[in-house]
């Protein structure tokens, strides 16, 4: 895992002992919703419709280890993540969107 830009040695660890070394992931979407990065949508019938936002519902550890690689080490997801940033300002909506 260390091989991936921006995955160092305390990420790969806690990556490996938060999923069990991948044992029971079988897919990228498993991974996200076991890591509560998955979109929710709050909706009750036609007339109220709230925000999307991330679930939450997963491991906190997994999803605080996942999201912050990739914008401080990758060039094209920083550019991205400023982009993003600067129209809306939501620092952390773009970094579950990264």
């Amino acid at each position: 895992m260390t091989s991936i830009h921006g995955i160092g040695p305390i990420t790969a660890t806690v990556i490996m002992a938060e999923t069990n070394g991948f044992e029971l992931i079988k897919s990228k979407m498993q991974l996200t919703s076991y890591a509560g990065l998955d979109v929710k949508e709050k909706e009750s019938g036609t007339s109220v419709k709230g925000k999307p936002r991330i679930s939450k519902r997963g491991n906190r550890y997994l999803r605080k280890a996942m999201y912050m690689p990739a914008i401080r080490h990758s060039e094209k997801y920083k550019e991205i993540f400023m982009r993003i940033v600067s129209k809306n300002g939501l620092k952390m909506k773009v970094c579950v969107a990264v």
